[in-house]
C-alpha cells in the first residue's frame, strides 16, 4: 500500500510539473488555464475526499465556485506578468457573458466540469434518499 501511495504521489508531482511547463511555454493557449484549473479542482477533491466531503454536492459546487475563480485569476495574473495585459479587463473578460462569441473561456469551462460533479452528487443523494423512503414507507405498510 505504500509503494501504491508513493506512486500517487511521484504522479501528482510529475503532473505538476507537467502543467507548470505547458504554462511557461511559449504562446498563450486557453488549455493552459484549463489543465491548470481542472488541476486545481481534482487536488482539492483529493483533499475534500481525505475528510468525507467528496460526494458531497455543496462542498463540490463551492469547490466548482473556487477553481472557476482560481482559473480567471491565473489567467488574469499570467496574462499581465508575461503579456502587460490589465488585469481587471482580463477579469472582466473571463465573466462576461459577449465573450462566449470568441470562445468559452477556461474559467467556465472549469466552472462546469465541477458543476457537473456536484449535480451527480446531488441527483446520486436525491435517489439515496428517495430509496431510503421507499423502504421507511414499505417497513410502515407491512
Amino acid at each position: 500500500m505504500k509503494n501504491w501511495q508513493r506512486l500517487h504521489n511521484t504522479n501528482y508531482a510529475i503532473t505538476a510539473l507537467a502543467i507548470l511547463h505547458v504554462m511557461l511555454a511559449r504562446g498563450t493557449y486557453p488549455e493552459q488555464y484549463l489543465l491548470s484549473g481542472i488541476f486545481f479542482w481534482l487536488m482539492a477533491w483529493r483533499a475534500l475526499a481525505r475528510y468525507g466531503q467528496g460526494a458531497d454536492a455543496r462542498a463540490l459546487a463551492l469547490l466548482a465556485l473556487a477553481s472557476c475563480l482560481f482559473t480567471a485569476f491565473l489567467e488574469a495574473g499570467f496574462l499581465w506578468v508575461r503579456r502587460g495585459y490589465d488585469l481587471p479587463g482580463t477579469l472582466g473578460n473571463n465573466f462576461n457573458p459577449a465573450m462566449l462569441e470568441v470562445g468559452i473561456p477556461a474559467a467556465w469551462q472549469v466552472l462546469a466540469f465541477g458543476l457537473l460533479f456536484a449535480f451527480g452528487a446531488f441527483a446520486l443523494g436525491a435517489a439515496a434518499g428517495r430509496a431510503a423512503l421507499g423502504v421507511k414507507a414499505a417497513g410502515q405498510i407491512g
